[in-house]
């Protein structure tokens, strides 16, 4: 697929499919693929909304199973892949995820009515990362600014309006926490919130271990909670061969930067927390679902 417009500059263009906007690199022939997608029973599929720590969820799920003797232990450039995305050469992501051995690590952002039917049938391991939507709409707009393969803005007002209003590239946030919240408590399903993973990555690391039910040792479990730390990451430059296609300062990767919570304080007027606030507590009324805005210590 190619990446750059006739005049070569990078493409960022969109386009709408039933009412949701996608970017050019997550095109509608992949959408329409996922409805024939096969699901395995032994995939582990992490389900994210958009910067909500997709990556940094990635990182640890490779090392367990690998650590585990689940998989290969040579790292790869890509410890998980996103199947409605095409950028990066003639075949889409989902011919090759289909093509790769088991256990498979997928990736993605989308709504759960695009997601694959086989996915709700054949009930593999699932994941979902939730994050505070303050610290998202800092994280996304860091990335739509930094990634030039990605629609920008000429204001932040601009991207929050977008955001709050669920126009955003991928679609809305509170459709896709609160269908996961729902499903929680199903076996196959766990549910986990960003903030607490920044908290205590340690006892994190032993949930995912326990949940894909494999064995590690305490020393273990501390090295890759170890590895796992934004700091270790940013040295080894996660997904810094996206970084180097898209010509990207790695210091400046809307993929892995400072992972904070409660960094949306330095980037909100007033007027803009307020709206936030309003719109928050709309979307999780009533659903028992809460969040932590600012960080907290380990108890």
């Amino acid at each position: 697929m190619n990446t750059y417009n006739e005049d070569g500059t990078w493409r960022t263009d969109t386009y709408t499919y039933k009412g949701v906007s996608f970017p050019w690199y997550a095109p509608l022939s992949s959408l329409k693929a996922m409805d024939s997608f096969e699901v395995r029973k032994d995939d582990v599929w992490i389900c994210t909304y958009a910067k909500s720590g997709t990556g940094w969820m990635g990182e640890v799920v490779w090392r367990i199973l690998s650590y585990s003797g689940a998989i290969n232990t040579e790292e790869p450039l890509d410890k998980c892949i996103y199947p409605d995305f095409h950028y990066r050469g003639p075949r889409p992501n989902y011919e090759v995820i289909a093509e790769m051995p088991s256990p498979r690590i997928v990736a993605t952002h989308l709504l759960p009515s695009f997601l694959p039917p086989q996915l709700f049938d054949v009930h593999p391991k699932i994941i979902y990362l939730a994050r505070n939507p303050k610290d998202i709409a800092v994280s996304y707009h860091h990335h739509l600014t930094v990634s030039p393969v990605s629609p920008s803005y000429n204001t932040y007002q601009d991207f929050l309006d977008e955001f709050l209003s669920g126009q955003i590239i991928l679609g809305d946030w509170p459709s896709h926490v609160t269908y996961w919240w729902k499903k929680k408590d199903d076996d196959n399903v766990l549910f986990l919130k960003y903030e607490d993973m920044k908290k205590d990555l340690r006892r994190t690391v032993e949930m995912i271990c326990n949940f894909l039910g494999k064995s590690l040792s305490t020393e273990t479990l501390e090295r890759i909670a170890a590895e796992c730390t934004f700091k270790e990451m940013k040295k080894r430059k996660v997904r810094g061969h996206i970084c180097d296609f898209l010509k990207i300062d790695p210091s400046m990767s809307p993929f892995v930067r400072k992972g904070r919570v409660g960094g949306w304080k330095e980037h909100f007027t007033v007027a803009q927390n307020e709206a936030i606030d309003k719109w928050y507590e709309q979307a999780v009324e009533g659903t028992g679902l809460s969040f932590d805005f600012l960080p907290k210590q380990i108890s």
